[in-house]
């Protein structure tokens, strides 16, 4: 695995100076993408909070979320210099998601171009994409809060329940 497991054992930060950072990232994103990204500072079961936006089937950002093919969630974590996106999938006109592909909002030239603008973004605040396919891998030695199941890289570097 890559750099980021050196950070797994690393503690969860639940400040307020946090979350206010994570505020200031999706006040300034926002302004990059042109459309208004939501702030979920939840922390419970998780290790991160998240930026997010409903895309189209297009991959327009909405505000719909009847209109939205794909939601998009990007965590950032509290334990380190880390972010990675994590895409649902639903039918247009209902609010039912499951679990989609960041590949899937890079084949559309409008998502493709969201995606490219989050990654210069995060890199321009020194914060390192962890790929998608990492995310599952197992993280050895711990559990997650929730159940005490083995946990993956997902669950302890951004969030048990996403």
């Amino acid at each position: 695995m890559a750099e980021f497991t050196s950070y797994l054992d690393a503690p969860v930060d639940y400040s307020q100076s946090f979350s206010d950072r994570i505020a200031r990232l999706g006040a300034e994103l926002s302004t990059e993408l042109s459309h208004s990204l939501s702030h979920d500072d939840d922390m419970n079961y998780n290790a991160g909070q998240k930026l997010s936006l409903y895309l189209t089937a297009d991959g327009r950002p909405t505000d719909d979320a009847r209109a939205a093919n794909h939601a998009l969630s990007i965590w950032i974590s509290s334990k380190g210099p880390f972010w990675t996106a994590i895409v649902h999938r639903g039918p247009e006109g209902e609010l039912t998601w499951y679990p989609g592909s960041v590949s899937a909002v890079r084949e559309t030239p409008a998502g493709n171009q969201i995606l490219e603008t989050i990654d210069r973004f995060m890199a321009s605040h020194d914060l390192t994409l962890v790929p998608e396919e990492a995310l599952g891998q197992p993280a050895e030695g711990h559990e997650t809060e929730m159940d005490g199941a083995p946990a993956t890289v997902r669950d302890v570097l951004f969030c048990e329940i996403c």
